[in-house]
């Protein structure tokens, strides 16, 4: 809508234009600051719209000096409520990031290093990892296919493994050594025998992923059931010894079951996707 387009068409320019007041009432901001422009009125880029509306009113007497075509707002193309709801159906199957949650990531690391891939390549290459481990559920993935990205994460996992085998083993060698010139004692420093490593602790460990403790009604009667424990720990301290022993395992269970957690959800996800696109196509082929 153009400057005075409330009028007839074809106006010349230099003349007065009678706006009525039903018109007035229904002009938007835009188009009352268009107006004031086709009469050269300046006017403040702060004031609001009665005041807009109140100067064009006070200078209507004016002639429209040049007709300024409004600028269309850029309207983004809605969709409609069909093209929304087969929008919110179709679900875009996206990429696993991968990191230490990726199924497919966790089972060549696995393999690395357990020894079930050798780390050098000329062993075995990147198309024979993929044709071994391509009908596993990890690797049904979206991304998992064999190509360029495939090899990539292959080479950096096994660099990464390499490493840290070598990074171990270098730790071993130091922790021999610091063990072999700074011996523990065996005697803490109450002059009791250590727990940490004792006949006791590896004792008191099976009975506990046994559940042999629990045939008894106090760690009291566990204590006094074997003699390694009598000799290792009063009574007492044996009490606070079975908590900790049974703390350490649940906490190191409940590490495993979420560090395990992740990526069964993920595997499931992509299964789910497979499934239910499978299921589509197959019921569009069989109404074609």
């Amino acid at each position: 809508m153009g400057i005075g387009s409330h009028c007839e068409e074809g106006l010349p320019p230099n003349k007065p234009v009678d706006v009525p007041k039903k018109v007035l009432a229904k002009l938007i901001v835009a188009e009352i600051k268009e107006e004031l422009r086709g009469r050269a009125v300046h006017f403040p880029s702060n004031h609001k719209k009665q005041q807009l509306l109140d100067q064009l009113k006070a200078c209507l007497d004016l002639p429209v000096a040049v007709f300024v075509k409004r600028r269309k707002k850029d309207k983004h193309n809605k969709p409609t409520d069909k093209a929304r709801d087969e929008t919110e159906t179709v679900e875009v199957e996206k990429e696993l990031p991968w990191d230490q949650h990726h199924p497919a990531r966790k089972l060549l690391i696995d393999e690395l290093m357990d020894g079930g891939m050798p780390l050098d390549s000329e062993s075995m290459g990147p198309a024979e990892v993929h044709y071994k481990c391509h009908k596993t559920l990890e690797f049904q993935c979206k991304g998992m296919e064999h190509g360029n990205k495939f090899t990539n994460h292959l080479r950096s996992l096994r660099e990464t493994v390499t490493l840290d085998k070598k990074r171990a083993k270098r730790d071993k060698k130091a922790l021999a050594m610091a063990l072999k010139c700074h011996p523990v004692s065996s005697l803490n420093h109450r002059g009791q025998p250590q727990w940490n490593g004792s006949v006791a602790q590896t004792l008191l460990k099976c009975d506990i992923v046994l559940g042999r403790h629990k045939a008894y009604e106090t760690p009291s009667e566990l204590w006094l059931s074997r003699p390694q424990h009598q000799a290792a720990a009063t009574s007492d301290q044996f009490h606070w010894k079975v908590h900790q022993e049974i703390g350490t395992k649940k906490h190191l269970c409940t590490l495993k079951f979420d560090a395990e957690q992740k990526p069964k959800q993920n595997i499931e996800k992509c299964h789910t996707k497979k499934t239910r696109k499978a299921k589509e196509s197959k019921s569009t082929s069989v109404d074609e």
